[in-house]
Order: C-alpha cells, then sequence, then structure tokens
C-alpha cells in the first residue's frame, strides 16, 4: 500500500479511476472497516484503484477550541487499511482555507479533480464543506451529474446502539472497555515509549513499565486495568494503573504503569510498548500504607492472570 500526504503532495493528481472511501476513520471501529470492505471488494469487481482520503489531523483541531481526543493513531490507520486490502490512503490537510471549501468544491477540485473518483463510500453521517453544509444527499445528485456512483453505508448496530467514534470514545471514558472492544471490533491500545520513574515498583518486588501519554490521544478512565503488553514482539499478560498515585505521590499528573506478568528481562527504558486494554478491574485508590498497596496489586495481578477474553 502507497502513502500520501497533502503537505508534500499539494498538487497531486491520478487519472487512474479510482474508488474512495471518505471520512475521518477515527477508531476504524466495526462502522469503518464495514465502509472499507464495502471499497475494496467493488473496487475488484469494477477495477478501480482504492484509496481511503483522511486527514492527517483530525479537523477538530482547527473547528473546535478543545480538540478530540484521537482513538487511534495514523500508523495504525494505516496498518488497518493495508490488512483490509485498500491499495492507497491520501492525508490530506485540513486548514482554514480547506475549511472554506464549499461542498461543490470539495467534489470538484478534490474528488474529480484529483482522484478521478468513479467510486465513492462513504458513512450515513458523513458530512463535508464549509460548515459541513454537504451531505449524502448532495453527493449523490453530483454524483448522477458528474458519472461517479456514490454508496452510502448505513449505520451498524451493536447491541441496540449505533456503533461511533463518539459512542467509543465514551465508552472508554468511562472504563467499559469490554464493550467499546466490541464496538471496535479489536482491542482499543495504547503506544508509548518507556520512561524511567521513580523506581518504586522495583523496590516493592512488582516492577513497572512508564509511558508519558500523549495528550492528542484518548486517556482511559482512571483505575487498574487488565491489559496485554506488547515488547519486542513478546506478549504479556499485564496490570495497567492509569491515575495520579495516591498512594505514593502528591502530584496530579495522570501517568500509565504497567506491570508485565513474568518478565524479567530487565530494564525497558526508551523502547517502545505497546499496551491492549481488556477489563477494568477497579477505580484508582489511597491505601494506609505500602503494604496495604502491595496485597492489593498482587490481588490485581491474581485477577489478570485468570481474567478470560
Amino acid at each position: 500500500m502507497e502513502v500520501f500526504y497533502g503537505r508534500t503532495n499539494p498538487n497531486f493528481k491520478t487519472d487512474r479511476p479510482s474508488g474512495l472511501g471518505l471520512g475521518n476513520f477515527d477508531g476504524l471501529h466495526l462502522g469503518h472497516m464495514k465502509l472499507i470492505n464495502t471499497l475494496t471488494g467493488i473496487c475488484k469487481e469494477r477495477n478501480l484503484t482504492s484509496w481511503i482520503y483522511t486527514f492527517e489531523e483530525h479537523p477538530s483541531v482547527v473547528l473546535e477550541p478543545e480538540p478530540v481526543p484521537l482513538i487511534i493513531t495514523n500508523e495504525q490507520k494505516i496498518e488497518t487499511a493495508k490488512v483490509a486490502g485498500v491499495e492507497n490512503i491520501f492525508f490530506d490537510v485540513f486548514d482554514r482555507e480547506y475549511a472554506d471549501l464549499s461542498p461543490k468544491e470539495f467534489i470538484h477540485d478534490i474528488l474529480i479533480a484529483k482522484f478521478n473518483a468513479k467510486l465513492i463510500v462513504a458513512g450515513f453521517n458523513f458530512f463535508f464543506g464549509k460548515d459541513g453544509k454537504g451531505n449524502t444527499e448532495l453527493l449523490k445528485k453530483e454524483g448522477q451529474r458528474h458519472g461517479f456512483d456514490v454508496i452510502i453505508i448505513p449505520p451498524v448496530i451493536l447491541n441496540d446502539e449505533v456503533v461511533s467514534s463518539t459512542a467509543v470514545r465514551s465508552l472508554i471514558s468511562n472504563g467499559n472497555i469490554p464493550k467499546a472492544n466490541e464496538m471496535l471490533g479489536r482491542t482499543y491500545s495504547m503506544t508509548g515509549i518507556v520512561t524511567q520513574g521513580n523506581r518504586l515498583g522495583t523496590h516493592l518486588g512488582l516492577p513497572t513499565a512508564n509511558i508519558i501519554p500523549d495528550r492528542k490521544y484518548l486517556m482511559p478512565q482512571r483505575g487498574v486495568y487488565v491489559t496485554d503488553t506488547y515488547y519486542k514482539g513478546k506478549k504479556y499478560r499485564s496490570v495497567t494503573n492509569i491515575g495520579i498515585r495516591p498512594t505514593v505521590s502528591d502530584s496530579n499528573t495522570v501517568s500509565i504503569e504497567t506491570h508485565l506478568i513474568g518478565y524479567n528481562e530487565g530494564f525497558m527504558y526508551d523502547h517502545e510498548i505497546v499496551i491492549e486494554f481488556k477489563y477494568k478491574i477497579r477505580d484508582e485508590m489511597r491505601f494506609d500504607g505500602f503494604d496495604s498497596l502491595v496485597a492489593q496489586i498482587k490481588n490485581d495481578i491474581a485477577f489478570a492472570i485468570n481474567y478470560k477474553d
């Protein structure tokens, strides 16, 4: 799969007939995957080049006072789209100038002029153009005029609830990881570089790998979780604490600490780990002393070992 960026390809244009999947694709949940699978299937049938057209930064960075916290990284989007069989992905620049494009300018100047679109696949709630005034009906109307087909993916319903990035964010923010993972169709994860902490866990006999969260990405609700942690290609069942560590610190800074069960190969500093979240065990707690803290952590570890996905 080839990856293109609008910031480095401002004059991009292809003459090959294309099929495009449109959206932010934040989360790549079940609804997004239905869109992508529809796109790749039809593109193969019609001998069209398949594209995901999205943005390098979420539009809320420009449009909202407080940007939407992201569910996945662009690297995860690329890998997921590749596995799904998408041939190309284009990350465009969403800035003030782009935000001022009218809906018809978006269709004519981008979909037709740049991508030679013959097929557009979008979600039922897709809006585009200045102030979001473009909708799926306009897309269909312009498709009839200019010779491209439009397929609108209806909502995916899971347990009587519409699958959406908003719903996934709410579930993760409230600690309901199993339901969020159901909507995602995969396990919610966070990636980070291990940094050196105060090594208190090591002194207590329960060493942890600490990562500093990127504020752009969604943080699960504070508490203790059953997780799987990937390090150097190996998977370890783990217990992850997200919080301010009230028993051992007076800081209000939220940190992520992960104890990899059975790991004894030394420090991981400056290496990348991936933490997959499975289940919230409990809220973060303040303990009277280290003995109580260690006893609870051991209970958490026992719970994690016995937890069945």
